[in-house]
């Protein structure tokens, strides 16, 4: 990538032409058109790439006709959870597990709500496409083995998104589309669902739910081909395969019902989470209740996205997290 920057507007004269000023204005024209060719060049050389290695495009990803791209970390840890010693797996998740579980504790106490959720990638929805890349492809990872299986048994406050996303497979839904690294905007939608049922059956009161039952099934567009925009290649239409994109409706969108203020602190896969989680915060007419009821954060685990339901908000996250930590 190269930023072309204006010359600064130069005089033709016998003196300016001997001086440096000519010099370096001839050398920032060159730049500047080197520029432009280069990133010519470099998308030539990615189309290029892209249909002669069609199956490995780049060191990144990996390609199926199947299901689309792959990004290649993702197998990479899906392997060495299925490499890994199974009492190194069990020794690391109890102890993430009984952590999150004190960190939940320590919030209740001041009226906070805390709720988990697991991102899983592609691979681990679909890993029938991209067996022959996955360790003991021929065997599923054992319950005991997974993270969600620890954070219920420490009765940690989380949503299971990884079967969630199984059964809309199972029903022939798609969840991930052939272009995106993340779940596709209809996955979403039933996960932000998700964690307000989980939220209404923690409390015991009503919350406001997102019907996503209602989508159109059209050529995937936005965040669902963010892996196809960041190749940079010429033809990306190629790639571009229907995806699920949900019409969804705000329920249970009683006036009386209270609107909690809430924060979400995720990595990329929460960008999603988040688009529909505000959706939660429309006033029956329509308007939004407030213009800064959801908090983005910092990541603060590779796919772990944790939603914090903030009722009685008392001290700041930043002195929580920190007396939290302190006493783990």
């Amino acid at each position: 990538y190269h930023e072309s920057r204006p010359n600064k507007e130069f005089h033709f004269s016998i003196e300016n032409v001997l001086s440096r000023d000519f010099n370096a204005y001839l050398e920032q024209e060159f730049v500047n058109y080197l520029g432009s060719f280069r990133k010519g060049l470099a998308r030539i050389h990615n189309e290029m790439m892209s249909r002669i290695f069609a199956s490995r495009p780049t060191p990144f990803y990996i390609w199926n006709e199947e299901k689309g791209f792959y990004p290649v970390d993702t197998i990479k840890l899906l392997n060495y959870d299925k490499f890994s010693p199974a009492g190194i797996i069990v020794k690391t998740y109890t102890i993430s597990a009984r952590r999150l579980r004190h960190l939940q504790d320590l919030l209740a106490k001041d009226g906070t709500t805390l709720m988990i959720g697991v991102a899983p990638p592609k691979v681990r929805i679909h890993p029938e496409f991209v067996a022959d890349y996955i360790f003991n492809n021929d065997q599923l990872l054992q319950d005991h083995l997974t993270y969600d299986h620890y954070l219920s048994k420490w009765d940690v406050n989380s949503i299971a998104i990884e079967s969630a996303l199984n059964n809309l497979k199972s029903q022939g839904i798609d969840v991930f589309t052939s272009t995106g690294f993340h779940w596709n905007y209809l996955a979403a939608c039933n996960i932000a669902d998700a964690f307000m049922l989980k939220y209404q059956v923690i409390i015991g009161e009503a919350q406001r739910r997102l019907d996503c039952s209602n989508y159109t099934v059209a050529p995937s567009i936005g965040a669902d081909t963010d892996i196809i925009r960041t190749l940079n290649i010429i033809d990306k239409d190629r790639f571009i395969r229907p995806s699920p994109i949900p019409q969804y409706t705000a329920l249970n969108n009683n006036p009386n019902l209270k609107f909690p203020r809430m924060t979400v602190i995720g990595d990329s896969f929460s960008d999603l989470i988040f688009h529909y989680m505000s959706n939660y915060y429309q006033a029956p007419n329509g308007s939004r209740k407030s213009s800064n009821a959801l908090l983005p954060c910092s990541t603060v685990r590779n796919f772990l996205l944790t939603v914090v339901f903030l009722q009685n908000f008392v001290g700041t996250m930043k002195e929580i997290l920190q007396s939290s930590l302190k006493k783990i």
